[in-house]
């Protein structure tokens, strides 16, 4: 079994500096493709059976 933990790309309070806690910040441009490119990465390299996610707009994008 492979379990894989990963964090959102950057998002709006990464160019701000602040905490995000649970605050729903979303991704920036940045974010997305990093985001896009971490996905290509998991579908050409994992055979996923299932996908955990948080709520929060920046994990969901």
């Amino acid at each position: 079994m492979v379990i894989l933990v990963i964090r959102h790309g950057e998002s709006e309070a990464d160019i701000l500096d602040v905490h995000e806690g649970r605050a729903d910040f979303e991704l920036t441009k940045r974010g997305h493709m990093q985001a896009a490119a971490l996905a290509r990465f998991v579908a050409d390299n994992f055979k996923l059976t299932r996908i955990y996610t948080s709520t929060l707009k920046r994990a969901a994008q």
